[in-house]
């Protein structure tokens, strides 16, 4: 009996033993976890906070930093003040922009930073619309023309040439959404203020102001690229001062992005991000 107690004995020694290293273990484990999860939280919130800040500099940089989004009776209301200014040279603010982002700003924080893909455009995924500028042009495209119940545009040209006459066009008529265009010239004189429902799906005829010089700003909703295409052409220079889309409101989460990516990897960990400049949702 006495060899039997003295194995029992030893035998709950080598457990409690195994079980006080097993505690050690756990609690050492447990801290190195700890540590990294600050740290990884800590890098999680580096990052969250660079590319907030890159979004908010991009939406200053292309004037699209004042946006304002309001429902009301099953609508939609997307505003863009001073959203366009063919006087500025965009590209240019941009490679400059970048350069300063990947190099100073990224050795300043202590981060890996490419800028990929940007260029002066916008998305509202939700609503599939784009904007962006093709030389002389610039266009608003929708997927789903269908949902626009109308569009107020107020813009100011900068032609030194003396308009002569403006052209309003014929109206389609109900269902179709109402179009008004408000144009001033840079002495902030009325070279046309008209509206007018127009099918967006189809080409139409155009909202258009001419000069002596011969040049035409037309302003007109076309199929190409694709049905729901408002297309504004100009030779001169201009600034969108208002665009405001009244839609039918689909109670969807509203995100407003840059097009282009940010690719944020802090050097520090391994955690990154990949992914599109959202500055804006409600």
């Amino acid at each position: 009996m006495n060899r039997k107690g003295f194995l029992f004995t030893i035998f709950t020694l080598l457990m409690l033993v195994s079980l006080v290293f097993i505690s050690i273990a756990y609690v050492n484990w447990y801290s190195s976890y700890k540590s990294n999860l600050v740290v990884d939280l800590s890098n999680a919130h580096k990052i969250s906070y660079i590319v907030d800040d890159i979004a908010s500099d991009v939406f200053e940089l292309f004037d699209f930093d004042e946006i304002t989004i309001t429902r009301g009776s099953g609508l939609i209301y997307m505003q863009f003040n001073d959203l366009f200014n063919t006087s500025r040279n965009y590209s240019v603010s941009l490679d400059g922009y970048e350069e300063f982002i990947e190099d100073t700003y990224g050795s300043e924080v202590g981060a890996v930073i490419d800028l990929e893909d940007l260029e002066y455009s916008f998305a509202i995924p939700g609503y599939n619309i784009t904007s962006y500028q093709d030389g002389p042009d610039y266009y608003v495209v929708t997927d789903r023309p269908d949902l626009i119940i109308g569009v107020n545009l107020t813009m100011t040209v900068f032609n030194v040439s003396k308009w002569t006459n403006s052209i309003e066009p014929a109206d389609d008529g109900e269902p179709n959404p109402l179009i008004q265009v408000t144009v001033y010239d840079k002495n902030g004189a009325t070279l046309l203020d008209a509206a007018s429902r127009q099918n967006p799906e189809q080409n139409n005829p155009r909202f258009s102001v001419n000069f002596l010089t011969g040049d035409d700003l037309d302003i007109y909703f076309e199929n190409d690229p694709q049905d729901g295409s408002l297309h504004i052409n100009y030779d001169y220079d201009f600034i969108v001062h208002d665009l405001t889309y009244t839609l039918v409101d689909l109670n969807e989460t509203i995100a407003f992005g840059a097009e282009g990516s940010v690719y944020v990897d802090p050097r520090i960990s391994d955690i990154v991000h990949y992914g599109e400049i959202v500055g804006f949702e409600g």
